[in-house]
C-alpha cells in the first residue's frame, strides 16, 4: 500500500467550481499541509482502500495518512482547516459532525450539478498530462 505522508483531497480535476476551491485553499495553505489530487489520475485504491472512481466522480474526498476517509461537505470543511483565520476556524466549526451533516444536502445539489454551474460561471477545465487545466475561451 502506498504511503502518504500529508492529508489528500481528492477531487473531479474538469469540474471548474473543484479547481477553483482547490485554488483557492492551496494559495492560503501556507504549511503545505494538504496535497490535491484529481480523481481521474489517482491511484485511489493505494489513497483509501476500497474508494472508487465512481465514488469520487460523485464527491471530494478529504484522505488522511492513515488511509481514513471523509466525503462531501465535511471533507471540504477538513481542508478549509488548514487555512489560518477565520476560514480555518470555519472550517473547524463545519467539520463537527452536527454542522456539517446540515451542510451536506446543500453540497450535495452543488456537487450534482458541478458541471453546469461551472459553464454558468465559465470555469472549465480539462486534464492535461494529469494537472487540471482551465480552458480560456478566446473572444
Amino acid at each position: 500500500m502506498a504511503e502518504i505522508h500529508q492529508d489528500t483531497v481528492i477531487f473531479d480535476g474538469e469540474c471548474g467550481i473543484c479547481n477553483e476551491t482547490r485554488q483557492w485553499i492551496e494559495a492560503r495553505d501556507q504549511g503545505r499541509r494538504l496535497a490535491f489530487v484529481p480523481y481521474q489520475t489517482a491511484d485511489l485504491d493505494a489513497l483509501s482502500p476500497g474508494l472508487t472512481s465512481d465514488d469520487a466522480s460523485r464527491m471530494a474526498f478529504y484522505v488522511t495518512p492513515d488511509h481514513r476517509r471523509v466525503g462531501g461537505a465535511r471533507a471540504i470543511f477538513l481542508a478549509l482547516k488548514a487555512v489560518p483565520g477565520a476560514w480555518g476556524l470555519i472550517g473547524a466549526v463545519g467539520a463537527f459532525l452536527p454542522f456539517s451533516l446540515i451542510a451536506e444536502p446543500f453540497y450535495r445539489i452543488v456537487a450534482h450539478n458541478r458541471s453546469r454551474i461551472s459553464g454558468w460561471l465559465g470555469l472549465n477545465y480539462c486534464l492535461v498530462q494529469g494537472r487540471p487545466t482551465r480552458i480560456v475561451k478566446s473572444a
